[in-house]
């Protein structure tokens, strides 16, 4: 009888034993989770930053593309100032911003009224 306690013993021992190993296993497949997890998560989260900014500057290149591609007949210039514009072959307010303050000089007819116009619309 004594034998069979003693194996009942050593059994108990052993099955703690194999569950002391189980529970360091399961705390460090948790652990390695968890890491994995924070990982992806911060991948995830820089993927998405980068979307992000990727998109923002798409956004403000099509509308600085759109502001470009204004007609100067859509910017409420005096008849002068458009006339002007017109006549040298200045269509857009891209080929506007482009202009020198001499080249908007040597315009037949501009003065200072037209060069504060344009200067007001080029701040906007």
């Amino acid at each position: 009888m004594s034998g069979t306690v003693d194996d009942l013993m050593a059994a108990l021992r052993m099955i703690d034993s194999h569950s002391q190993q189980l529970d360091e296993e399961k705390e460090t497949l948790a652990l390695a989770r968890r890491v994995i997890s924070d990982r992806h998560f911060r991948q995830l989260v820089q993927r998405l930053e980068t979307d992000r900014v990727g998109l923002a500057r798409e956004i403000l290149e099509a509308e600085q593309i759109r502001i470009d591609n204004t007609p100067i007949e859509d910017l409420s210039l005096s008849v002068r100032t458009y006339n002007g514009l017109k006549k040298s072959g200045i269509n857009t307010l891209g080929e506007l911003a482009e202009c020198t303050k001499e080249k908007l000089a040597g315009i037949r007819n501009w003065g200072r009224r037209c060069q504060e116009e344009v200067d007001e619309i080029l701040k906007k």
